[in-house]
Protein backbone atom coordinates (compact mmCIF):
# COMPACT_ATOMS: atom_id res chain seq x y z
CA UNK A 1 0.00 0.00 0.00
CA UNK A 2 1.30 3.49 -0.63
CA UNK A 3 2.54 5.48 2.69
CA UNK A 4 3.67 8.48 0.90
CA UNK A 5 3.82 11.79 2.58
CA UNK A 6 5.42 13.35 -0.57
CA UNK A 7 4.70 13.07 -4.41
CA UNK A 8 5.21 14.90 -7.45
CA UNK A 9 3.02 16.66 -9.54
CA UNK A 10 3.88 15.62 -13.08
CA UNK A 11 3.50 18.83 -14.72
CA UNK A 12 6.57 21.13 -16.32
CA UNK A 13 8.35 21.72 -14.30
CA UNK A 14 7.24 18.93 -11.68
CA UNK A 15 5.42 20.32 -8.56
CA UNK A 16 6.23 18.40 -5.40
CA UNK A 17 3.15 18.24 -2.90
CA UNK A 18 2.73 17.33 0.44
CA UNK A 19 -0.29 15.61 1.14
CA UNK A 20 -2.75 15.71 4.88
CA UNK A 21 -1.90 12.83 7.08
CA UNK A 22 -5.45 11.68 7.35
CA UNK A 23 -7.14 10.63 4.33
CA UNK A 24 -10.28 12.17 2.87
CA UNK A 25 -11.57 8.65 1.85
CA UNK A 26 -10.21 4.97 1.28
CA UNK A 27 -11.67 2.28 -0.86
CA UNK A 28 -10.70 -1.07 -2.24
CA UNK A 29 -8.38 0.13 -4.88
CA UNK A 30 -6.67 3.86 -3.63
CA UNK A 31 -6.91 5.98 -0.80
CA UNK A 32 -7.44 10.08 -1.63
CA UNK A 33 -5.46 12.80 0.46
CA UNK A 34 -6.19 16.57 0.73
CA UNK A 35 -2.87 18.45 -0.64
CA UNK A 36 -1.39 20.95 1.71
CA UNK A 37 -1.70 24.57 0.50
CA UNK A 38 -3.92 23.79 -1.83
CA UNK A 39 -7.16 23.54 -1.23
CA UNK A 40 -8.68 23.14 -4.67
CA UNK A 41 -7.00 19.44 -5.50
CA UNK A 42 -6.52 16.17 -3.81
CA UNK A 43 -4.25 13.24 -4.46
CA UNK A 44 -5.65 9.94 -5.28
CA UNK A 45 -3.15 6.97 -4.88
CA UNK A 46 -3.53 3.25 -5.39
CA UNK A 47 -2.43 0.94 -3.08
CA UNK A 48 -0.80 -1.41 -6.29
CA UNK A 49 -0.27 1.03 -9.25
CA UNK A 50 0.31 -1.05 -11.97
CA UNK A 51 0.93 -0.34 -16.02
CA UNK A 52 -2.62 -0.81 -16.74
CA UNK A 53 -3.74 2.07 -14.58
CA UNK A 54 -1.02 4.10 -16.00
CA UNK A 55 -1.93 3.50 -19.73
CA UNK A 56 -5.64 4.22 -18.76
CA UNK A 57 -4.85 7.37 -16.64
CA UNK A 58 -2.74 8.67 -19.71
CA UNK A 59 -5.23 7.92 -22.01
CA UNK A 60 -7.80 10.09 -20.24
CA UNK A 61 -5.75 12.88 -20.01
CA UNK A 62 -5.43 12.98 -23.52
CA UNK A 63 -9.08 12.02 -24.19
CA UNK A 64 -10.30 15.13 -21.99
CA UNK A 65 -9.82 18.03 -20.01
CA UNK A 66 -11.09 18.38 -16.50
CA UNK A 67 -12.69 21.74 -17.60
CA UNK A 68 -14.54 20.17 -20.28
CA UNK A 69 -16.82 18.98 -17.52
CA UNK A 70 -17.71 21.57 -15.26
CA UNK A 71 -21.24 23.00 -15.29
CA UNK A 72 -22.92 25.02 -18.56
CA UNK A 73 -23.92 27.68 -15.94
CA UNK A 74 -20.98 29.40 -15.46
CA UNK A 75 -20.50 28.14 -11.82
CA UNK A 76 -17.41 26.10 -12.65
CA UNK A 77 -18.94 23.57 -10.76
CA UNK A 78 -17.85 20.29 -11.79
CA UNK A 79 -20.06 17.59 -12.93
CA UNK A 80 -17.03 14.83 -12.52
CA UNK A 81 -13.81 14.65 -11.39
CA UNK A 82 -11.90 14.18 -14.42
CA UNK A 83 -8.00 13.60 -13.71
CA UNK A 84 -6.06 16.54 -13.91
CA UNK A 85 -2.81 15.15 -13.97
CA UNK A 86 -0.46 12.10 -12.90
CA UNK A 87 1.26 11.73 -9.40
CA UNK A 88 4.84 10.13 -9.30
CA UNK A 89 6.80 8.55 -6.56
CA UNK A 90 9.28 11.46 -5.25
CA UNK A 91 12.07 8.29 -5.30
CA UNK A 92 11.69 6.14 -8.19
CA UNK A 93 9.61 8.78 -10.59
CA UNK A 94 6.80 5.79 -11.29
CA UNK A 95 3.17 6.56 -11.51
CA UNK A 96 1.33 6.32 -8.46
CA UNK A 97 -1.89 8.19 -9.05
CA UNK A 98 -3.59 11.37 -10.32
CA UNK A 99 -4.44 14.61 -9.54
CA UNK A 100 -8.19 16.42 -9.43
CA UNK A 101 -10.51 18.79 -8.64
CA UNK A 102 -11.85 18.94 -4.84
CA UNK A 103 -15.61 18.59 -4.57
CA UNK A 104 -15.75 17.45 -0.69
CA UNK A 105 -15.60 20.32 0.79
CA UNK A 106 -18.68 21.89 2.97
CA UNK A 107 -21.64 21.91 1.50
CA UNK A 108 -21.07 18.93 -0.86
CA UNK A 109 -22.54 15.23 1.04
CA UNK A 110 -23.11 11.79 -0.16
CA UNK A 111 -25.85 11.59 -2.31
CA UNK A 112 -27.10 8.88 -0.02
CA UNK A 113 -27.83 11.66 2.79
CA UNK A 114 -31.25 12.32 0.93
CA UNK A 115 -32.01 8.49 1.34
CA UNK A 116 -32.00 8.90 5.14
CA UNK A 117 -34.52 10.90 7.17
CA UNK A 118 -32.68 12.21 9.80
CA UNK A 119 -29.62 12.94 7.45
CA UNK A 120 -31.61 14.50 4.63
CA UNK A 121 -33.77 16.61 7.39
CA UNK A 122 -30.15 17.62 9.44
CA UNK A 123 -28.37 18.82 6.03
CA UNK A 124 -30.91 19.60 3.72
CA UNK A 125 -33.73 21.03 6.21
CA UNK A 126 -35.82 23.11 3.54
CA UNK A 127 -36.04 21.31 0.36
CA UNK A 128 -39.12 19.63 -1.45
CA UNK A 129 -39.54 16.93 -3.63
CA UNK A 130 -39.15 19.39 -6.21
CA UNK A 131 -35.51 19.22 -5.26
CA UNK A 132 -35.18 15.64 -5.44
CA UNK A 133 -36.76 15.70 -9.28
CA UNK A 134 -34.58 18.22 -10.42
CA UNK A 135 -31.40 16.18 -8.99
CA UNK A 136 -32.63 13.19 -10.73
CA UNK A 137 -32.56 15.17 -14.27
CA UNK A 138 -29.86 16.32 -14.25
CA UNK A 139 -28.21 12.67 -13.27
CA UNK A 140 -30.05 11.91 -16.80
CA UNK A 141 -28.52 14.62 -18.32
CA UNK A 142 -25.01 14.24 -17.23
CA UNK A 143 -25.26 9.89 -18.15
CA UNK A 144 -26.88 11.28 -21.51
CA UNK A 145 -23.96 13.72 -21.98
CA UNK A 146 -20.81 11.25 -21.19
CA UNK A 147 -22.53 8.36 -23.34
CA UNK A 148 -22.80 11.24 -26.12
CA UNK A 149 -19.31 11.42 -26.06
CA UNK A 150 -18.66 7.50 -25.74
CA UNK A 151 -17.78 7.17 -21.99
CA UNK A 152 -19.92 4.73 -20.25
CA UNK A 153 -19.86 5.38 -16.47
CA UNK A 154 -19.75 1.76 -15.43
CA UNK A 155 -20.54 1.78 -11.59
CA UNK A 156 -23.28 4.06 -11.04
CA UNK A 157 -24.64 3.93 -7.82
CA UNK A 158 -25.29 6.81 -4.86
CA UNK A 159 -21.98 5.66 -3.46
CA UNK A 160 -20.14 7.42 -6.44
CA UNK A 161 -22.30 11.04 -6.25
CA UNK A 162 -22.07 13.53 -3.98
CA UNK A 163 -24.61 16.67 -3.81
CA UNK A 164 -24.19 20.25 -2.99
CA UNK A 165 -26.72 21.96 -1.24
CA UNK A 166 -27.56 24.47 -4.16
CA UNK A 167 -28.39 20.79 -5.90
CA UNK A 168 -25.10 20.31 -8.01
CA UNK A 169 -24.48 16.54 -8.36
CA UNK A 170 -20.72 15.24 -9.06
CA UNK A 171 -19.89 11.83 -10.19
CA UNK A 172 -16.29 11.31 -8.51
CA UNK A 173 -14.42 8.07 -9.17
CA UNK A 174 -14.01 8.55 -13.14
CA UNK A 175 -10.93 6.07 -13.35
CA UNK A 176 -13.01 3.22 -13.24
CA UNK A 177 -15.45 4.60 -16.57
CA UNK A 178 -14.89 2.08 -19.28
CA UNK A 179 -14.20 3.88 -22.82
CA UNK A 180 -11.74 3.13 -25.74
CA UNK A 181 -8.89 5.08 -26.36
CA UNK A 182 -9.40 6.84 -29.87
CA UNK A 183 -5.76 6.45 -30.66
CA UNK A 184 -4.41 3.39 -30.03
CA UNK A 185 -8.27 1.61 -29.98
CA UNK A 186 -7.03 0.13 -26.40
CA UNK A 187 -10.33 -0.65 -24.63
CA UNK A 188 -10.34 0.26 -20.42
CA UNK A 189 -13.01 -1.43 -18.71
CA UNK A 190 -14.72 -1.24 -15.61
CA UNK A 191 -13.76 -3.58 -12.95
CA UNK A 192 -16.12 -2.45 -10.39
CA UNK A 193 -19.79 -3.46 -9.55
CA UNK A 194 -22.43 -2.22 -6.91
CA UNK A 195 -24.80 -4.83 -6.62
CA UNK A 196 -27.91 -3.26 -5.54
CA UNK A 197 -27.59 -0.84 -8.52
CA UNK A 198 -26.31 -3.16 -11.00
CA UNK A 199 -27.91 -4.62 -14.64
CA UNK A 200 -28.83 -8.41 -14.49
CA UNK A 201 -26.38 -9.36 -17.11
CA UNK A 202 -24.09 -8.14 -15.24
CA UNK A 203 -25.22 -9.81 -11.97
CA UNK A 204 -25.18 -12.71 -14.55
CA UNK A 205 -21.29 -12.27 -15.72
CA UNK A 206 -19.55 -9.69 -14.12
CA UNK A 207 -16.77 -9.42 -16.66
CA UNK A 208 -18.96 -8.51 -19.19
CA UNK A 209 -18.27 -5.43 -20.91
CA UNK A 210 -20.43 -2.38 -19.73
CA UNK A 211 -22.79 -0.68 -22.23
CA UNK A 212 -24.50 2.63 -22.35
CA UNK A 213 -27.86 -0.18 -21.64
CA UNK A 214 -25.95 -0.92 -18.03
CA UNK A 215 -25.71 2.35 -17.12
CA UNK A 216 -29.86 2.73 -18.30
CA UNK A 217 -30.53 0.02 -15.83
CA UNK A 218 -28.51 1.67 -13.30
CA UNK A 219 -29.56 5.06 -13.97
CA UNK A 220 -33.52 3.88 -13.62
CA UNK A 221 -32.99 2.57 -9.82
CA UNK A 222 -31.27 5.45 -8.87
CA UNK A 223 -33.57 7.86 -10.76
CA UNK A 224 -36.72 6.31 -8.90
CA UNK A 225 -34.68 6.55 -5.29
CA UNK A 226 -34.62 9.56 -5.66
CA UNK A 227 -38.90 10.61 -6.45
CA UNK A 228 -39.51 7.68 -4.05
CA UNK A 229 -37.28 9.45 -1.40
CA UNK A 230 -34.97 6.75 -0.73
CA UNK A 231 -37.20 3.61 -1.84
CA UNK A 232 -35.39 1.04 -3.54
CA UNK A 233 -37.69 -0.34 -6.74
CA UNK A 234 -36.57 -3.96 -5.90
CA UNK A 235 -37.08 -3.90 -2.15
CA UNK A 236 -39.75 -6.02 -0.33
CA UNK A 237 -40.00 -10.01 -0.12
CA UNK A 238 -41.42 -12.13 -2.36
CA UNK A 239 -45.15 -13.06 -1.11
CA UNK A 240 -44.90 -16.49 -2.53
CA UNK A 241 -41.69 -17.78 -1.38
CA UNK A 242 -39.51 -20.02 -2.62
CA UNK A 243 -36.17 -17.35 -1.96
CA UNK A 244 -36.19 -16.42 2.01
CA UNK A 245 -32.74 -15.12 1.65
CA UNK A 246 -34.31 -12.70 -1.58
CA UNK A 247 -32.36 -8.69 -0.95
CA UNK A 248 -32.95 -6.02 -3.12
CA UNK A 249 -29.72 -7.34 -5.65
CA UNK A 250 -31.52 -11.05 -5.48
CA UNK A 251 -34.77 -9.17 -6.59
CA UNK A 252 -32.97 -7.52 -9.42
CA UNK A 253 -31.41 -10.55 -10.37
CA UNK A 254 -34.99 -12.00 -10.42
CA UNK A 255 -36.43 -9.29 -12.25
CA UNK A 256 -39.30 -8.46 -8.62
CA UNK A 257 -39.66 -5.08 -8.64
CA UNK A 258 -42.52 -3.73 -6.78
CA UNK A 259 -43.25 -1.22 -9.81
CA UNK A 260 -44.07 -3.91 -11.91
CA UNK A 261 -45.42 -6.68 -9.91
CA UNK A 262 -47.11 -4.99 -7.06
CA UNK A 263 -49.56 -7.93 -6.23
CA UNK A 264 -45.89 -10.24 -5.89
CA UNK A 265 -44.19 -8.31 -2.97
CA UNK A 266 -44.73 -7.23 0.71
CA UNK A 267 -43.18 -3.88 1.52
CA UNK A 268 -41.98 -2.28 4.64
CA UNK A 269 -44.60 0.08 6.46
CA UNK A 270 -44.52 3.77 4.92
CA UNK A 271 -42.87 2.58 1.37
CA UNK A 272 -44.10 5.36 -1.06
CA UNK A 273 -47.06 4.40 -3.26
CA UNK A 274 -45.10 4.75 -6.85
CA UNK A 275 -48.33 6.36 -8.02
CA UNK A 276 -47.11 9.80 -7.18
CA UNK A 277 -44.66 9.27 -9.58
CA UNK A 278 -45.25 11.37 -12.74
CA UNK A 279 -47.17 9.27 -15.52
CA UNK A 280 -44.14 9.27 -18.34
CA UNK A 281 -41.76 8.73 -15.65
CA UNK A 282 -43.53 5.59 -14.15
CA UNK A 283 -43.91 4.55 -17.35
CA UNK A 284 -39.92 4.64 -17.97
CA UNK A 285 -39.89 2.86 -15.05
CA UNK A 286 -41.90 -0.08 -15.56
CA UNK A 287 -40.59 -0.60 -18.74
CA UNK A 288 -37.31 -0.32 -17.59
CA UNK A 289 -37.64 -3.30 -14.83
CA UNK A 290 -40.28 -4.94 -16.95
CA UNK A 291 -39.50 -6.08 -20.34
CA UNK A 292 -36.39 -3.78 -20.28
CA UNK A 293 -35.01 -6.15 -17.60
CA UNK A 294 -33.19 -8.35 -20.03
CA UNK A 295 -34.20 -6.63 -23.25
CA UNK A 296 -31.44 -3.73 -23.75
CA UNK A 297 -33.62 -2.24 -26.79
CA UNK A 298 -36.25 -2.18 -24.61
CA UNK A 299 -35.01 -0.13 -21.91
CA UNK A 300 -35.45 4.11 -21.14
CA UNK A 301 -32.06 5.78 -22.53
CA UNK A 302 -30.75 8.35 -20.53
CA UNK A 303 -31.98 10.97 -22.90
CA UNK A 304 -35.47 9.22 -22.44
CA UNK A 305 -35.13 9.67 -19.36
CA UNK A 306 -33.53 13.20 -18.96
CA UNK A 307 -36.81 14.30 -21.83
CA UNK A 308 -39.38 12.70 -18.95
CA UNK A 309 -38.39 14.13 -16.27
CA UNK A 310 -37.63 18.02 -17.58
CA UNK A 311 -41.47 17.67 -18.57
CA UNK A 312 -42.37 16.30 -14.56
CA UNK A 313 -40.21 19.56 -13.40
CA UNK A 314 -43.43 21.79 -15.64
CA UNK A 315 -46.04 19.74 -13.61
CA UNK A 316 -45.01 20.06 -9.96
CA UNK A 317 -47.05 22.39 -8.19
CA UNK A 318 -47.19 23.62 -4.52
CA UNK A 319 -48.86 22.18 -1.53
CA UNK A 320 -51.94 24.99 -0.57
CA UNK A 321 -51.44 23.90 3.18
CA UNK A 322 -47.51 23.62 3.32
CA UNK A 323 -45.21 25.52 2.25
CA UNK A 324 -42.30 21.75 2.21
CA UNK A 325 -44.49 19.70 0.13
CA UNK A 326 -44.41 19.99 -3.30
CA UNK A 327 -45.93 16.89 -6.09
CA UNK A 328 -46.80 15.81 -9.17
CA UNK A 329 -50.25 17.76 -10.72
CA UNK A 330 -51.35 14.75 -12.25
CA UNK A 331 -52.66 13.66 -8.59
CA UNK A 332 -55.80 15.26 -6.77
CA UNK A 333 -54.13 15.98 -3.65
CA UNK A 334 -51.45 16.37 -2.22
CA UNK A 335 -49.58 12.80 -0.85
CA UNK A 336 -47.11 14.18 1.63
CA UNK A 337 -50.50 16.06 3.31
CA UNK A 338 -52.40 12.46 3.27
CA UNK A 339 -49.23 10.53 4.82
CA UNK A 340 -49.29 13.07 7.46
CA UNK A 341 -53.08 12.65 8.00
CA UNK A 342 -52.71 9.01 7.98
CA UNK A 343 -50.57 9.19 11.35
CA UNK A 344 -46.97 8.71 9.46
CA UNK A 345 -44.26 11.37 9.94
CA UNK A 346 -44.10 14.37 7.68
CA UNK A 347 -41.28 13.33 4.88
CA UNK A 348 -40.77 17.16 4.25
CA UNK A 349 -41.73 18.53 7.16
CA UNK A 350 -40.96 22.28 7.89
CA UNK A 351 -37.33 22.92 9.33
CA UNK A 352 -37.39 23.38 12.95
CA UNK A 353 -40.30 20.86 13.54
CA UNK A 354 -40.39 18.19 15.89
CA UNK A 355 -40.33 14.92 14.46
CA UNK A 356 -43.49 12.75 15.53
CA UNK A 357 -43.80 9.46 16.01
CA UNK A 358 -46.49 7.78 13.42
CA UNK A 359 -49.76 7.19 14.96
CA UNK A 360 -50.41 3.48 15.24
CA UNK A 361 -53.70 2.47 13.38
CA UNK A 362 -56.70 3.15 15.16
CA UNK A 363 -57.93 -0.06 17.07
CA UNK A 364 -61.56 -1.03 14.56
CA UNK A 365 -64.94 -0.43 15.74
CA UNK A 366 -66.66 -3.32 16.96
CA UNK A 367 -70.38 -3.97 15.78
CA UNK A 368 -72.85 -6.16 17.55
CA UNK A 369 -72.50 -10.28 16.70
CA UNK A 370 -75.87 -11.17 15.18
CA UNK A 371 -75.41 -14.48 15.20
CA UNK A 372 -74.72 -15.01 18.86
CA UNK A 373 -76.97 -12.15 19.79
CA UNK A 374 -74.26 -10.69 22.09
CA UNK A 375 -73.62 -6.99 22.05
CA UNK A 376 -70.40 -5.15 23.41
CA UNK A 377 -69.74 -4.20 27.15
CA UNK A 378 -69.94 -0.62 26.42
CA UNK A 379 -73.35 -0.47 24.00
CA UNK A 380 -74.74 -2.32 27.08
CA UNK A 381 -73.95 0.32 29.55
CA UNK A 382 -74.68 3.24 27.31
CA UNK A 383 -78.27 1.74 26.51
CA UNK A 384 -78.83 1.67 30.25
CA UNK A 385 -77.69 5.27 30.42
CA UNK A 386 -80.29 6.27 27.96
CA UNK A 387 -82.87 4.81 30.02
CA UNK A 388 -81.90 6.34 33.26
CA UNK A 389 -82.20 9.30 31.44
CA UNK A 390 -85.40 9.17 29.75
CA UNK A 391 -87.08 7.92 33.31
CA UNK A 392 -85.47 11.03 34.97
CA UNK A 393 -86.59 13.11 32.28
CA UNK A 394 -90.79 11.70 33.16
CA UNK A 395 -90.24 11.91 36.60
CA UNK A 396 -89.40 15.70 36.29
CA UNK A 397 -92.12 16.30 33.52
CA UNK A 398 -95.27 15.11 35.92
CA UNK A 399 -93.71 17.49 38.68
Amino acid sequence: MTTATEVLLATQPRRRLILSPRPLGEGGQATVFAVAGDPDIVVKLYHEPTADIERRLESMLILAHPDEFLSEDGSGHAVLTWPSALVEDVEDGSVIGYSMRRVDSPGYLPLGTLFNPAQRREHFPDISWRFLVGLARNLAGLTAALHERELVLGDVSHANLVVSQPGYLCFLDCDSMEFTDPRSGEHFSCEVLTAEYASPELRRDERQSRSPATDDFSLAVLVCRLLLVGDHPFMGVRLAGGDDDADVARNIFDGYSYLTRPAEMGLPAGTLDPALLPPRVLDLAQRAFGPGHLDHSARPTAEDWLVALDDAMGWIGPCVTHRYHAYSEHLDGCPWCERVEAGATDVFPSPGAQLRRPTPPTAPVRTPDASSGKFPTALIVAAGVIVLLVILAAVLGSQ
